[in-house]
């Protein structure tokens, strides 16, 4: 605790020291005066002693200038009344001695006051982290053998400690703790005060605190002994820490069962260190006991076909140029043999310049869809050389009409490459402009129709160039198991030169049609003329002529008759196309 202070700028002793100085120094002169007049100068003197020790003491510096001029006015006195060489010369002593004196009270006082004023610039930068500090600080006094509660008083307490105990400072200090009943410390209090007044060594434990809302509050309590036996104690709440550790245990652990259950090898790359954290899966994929916590232990993996790959992809995403990484690759085991993974990851961290400083992803051993990838491609390309000997467009549409498959008959109808094919939208490239909308809305109520799988059309298409070729589709719908459509599957005949020749038959048949009915036509026409002629050859002519003419008209007769059945075979045939082909008469 400080001490009263008692320099001239203090208002309890400010008036004392001064009257005590003006009373000392008209007493020393009186008395001076006195003693000389009666001619006695070795008695008075001593008397000078008190006026410069309290001017020097409570005034310093002004105190000694005062003390040199009470030493010349004593000087001056005994120069006053005494001509005696041997009396001055002790004067002059005397005066010297009384410099000195004041010379070493002064530096004394100065240095006290110099003490005082550091002790109390320590104690004001002590007083301030006493009351500003975010911990609770209490200072007790023992007053007994420190067995009970009445044994510690409060002699001083910061605000933190206040607002932990809801008291108000006039509340504790100078209390014991029987009294204010406090509210941080828990009952073992006593016996731990007690420890350390008796000892020497600190006293560190957490209390644990039920408020009465019901809830915990935790505090890290250090308790020490000062030069003084006072007792302080400091608390600091730690509920908040305490929670968060809680929570980050319970985080830890489901991350550790996390880790655990899957098959996922994660890691979390320091990126300003160069460490990476690589969880147990990670190594288990590479079959490995403990893979070494640096970046090398990953990159040295790599396959060397594939490193120029993912580093200069893993290099782009730190730059910013990607949102994720992500990349195939194959890494070795520890056995030499490679393994196919999915690694992928994202920068999480960057620091104040925008440098990234951490990076957290996680592989995927992919090494048996690898292998069926390859099953599949396999089978694809058989499949893709059995639609290619196809002398028919096979062609697979998604649910939004986007050409999933095509093989090559079909990318030749077209007029253009299957990969130039593949991905464009079926209806808006090859469905004529006037049939697009219609089309597609046919194409829409049979994928989301839940009737048969099977269904056939006809339709025309519009070529790269720009050709209109009708075809003859045969269709299945391609659904999941659980009966959701995915597409059509479809194949289609080029019907364009078949529907040109069917043309031209017809043309044909109708042609012959019309020469039977000129053929017909003729044969009436000419019949009766011929009989004619016969009647008008019996009566003109003799008979010798008669039957000159009769032969001739007998040929021309049998010509026709013979004409007659030509017809008759060909109308048969006729009927026979008709009926084969399914042509009506027009």
């Amino acid at each position: 605790m400080s001490q009263p202070d008692i320099t001239p700028g203090s208002l309890d002793f400010r008036q004392l020291p001064f009257v005590a100085l003006v009373f000392s120094t008209l007493l020393c002169l009186g008395i001076s005066l006195y003693f000389l007049q009666m001619g006695i100068s070795i008695v008075f003197q001593n008397l000078y002693y008190f006026p410069i020790l309290i001017a020097c003491t409570f005034y310093q510096k002004r105190g000694f200038v005062f003390s040199v001029l009470l030493s010349l006015i004593y000087f001056s006195l005994i120069i006053l009344f005494y001509q005696d060489f041997d009396v001055v010369f002790q004067a002059l002593v005397r005066v010297f001695i009384f410099i000195i004196i004041a010379s070493v009270i002064t530096i004394l006082s100065q240095m006290n006051k110099e003490s005082r004023e550091r002790l109390q610039e320590k104690e004001s930068l002590f007083r301030g982290i006493f009351d500003t500090m975010p911990s609770g600080a209490a200072i007790y006094e023992v007053t007994g053998d420190g067995k009970e509660d009445v044994d510690y008083k409060i002699k001083d307490i910061n605000s933190t400690a206040l607002k932990y105990e809801n008291k108000q400072k006039s509340d504790v200090i100078g209390r014991t703790l029987d009294d204010i009943g406090t509210v941080i410390h828990t009952p073992d209090l006593v016996s731990r005060l007690r420890e350390v007044h008796k000892g020497t060594e600190p006293v560190l434990y957490q209390a644990e605190v039920k408020t009465p809302d019901g809830r915990m509050r935790y505090y890290d309590t250090s308790l020490f002994r000062l030069p003084s036996h006072e007792v302080v104690s400091i608390s600091t709440d730690v509920t908040d820490k305490k929670l968060m550790e809680e929570e980050l245990k319970a985080s830890e652990e489901t991350f550790r069962l996390a880790m655990n259950a899957t098959s996922d090898g994660l890691w979390d790359w320091n990126m300003k260190t160069g460490e990476v954290y690589y969880s147990p899966a990670f190594a288990k994929i590479l079959e490995e006991e403990h893979i070494k916590p640096v970046f090398d232990s990953w990159e040295k993996r790599i396959h060397p076909e594939d490193r120029e790959r993912v580093l200069s992809s893993l290099h782009e995403h730190i730059s910013g140029s990607t949102s994720r990484w992500r990349v195939e690759t194959r890494l070795r085991t520890s056995n030499g043999s490679w393994k196919w993974v999915m690694d992928r990851g994202s920068v999480v961290s960057w620091d104040e310049s925008g440098t990234p400083t951490r990076m957290i992803g996680s592989i995927v051993d992919i090494s048996e869809q690898k292998r069926i990838e390859e099953v599949i491609r396999i089978e694809r390309d058989r499949a893709e050389q059995y639609l290619n000997i196809a002398e028919v467009m096979i062609i697979v549409l998604s649910r939004d009409g986007t050409i999933v498959l095509i093989n090559r008959k079909g990318a030749e109808m077209l007029g253009a490459s299957v990969d130039d094919i593949i991905g464009l939208n079926w209806f808006d490239t090859f469905i004529p402009v006037e049939m697009i909308e219609s089309t597609k809305e046919v194409f829409q109520n049979i994928i989301h129709s839940t009737g048969e799988m099977y269904f056939s059309n006809e339709n025309e298409i519009i070529t790269r160039e720009n050709k209109i070729i009708t075809v003859s589709w045969v269709n299945t719908l391609i659904r999941t198991p659980e009966g959701q459509t995915l597409g059509t599957l479809s194949s289609g005949e080029d019907l364009t030169n078949k529907k040109k020749l069917e043309e031209e038959k017809n043309q044909l048949l109708d042609q012959i049609q019309r020469n039977l009915a000129q053929m017909a036509f003729l044969n009436d026409n000419i019949r009766n003329p011929l009989s004619i002629i016969i009647s008008l050859a019996d009566i003109y002519l003799t008979e010798d002529k008669s039957q000159v003419v009769q032969k001739q008209v007998d040929k021309i007769s049998d010509s026709i008759t013979k004409l007659d059945q030509r017809w008759s075979e060909s109308e048969k045939v006729l009927n026979y196309i008709r009926k084969y082909y399914q042509i009506s008469p027009k």
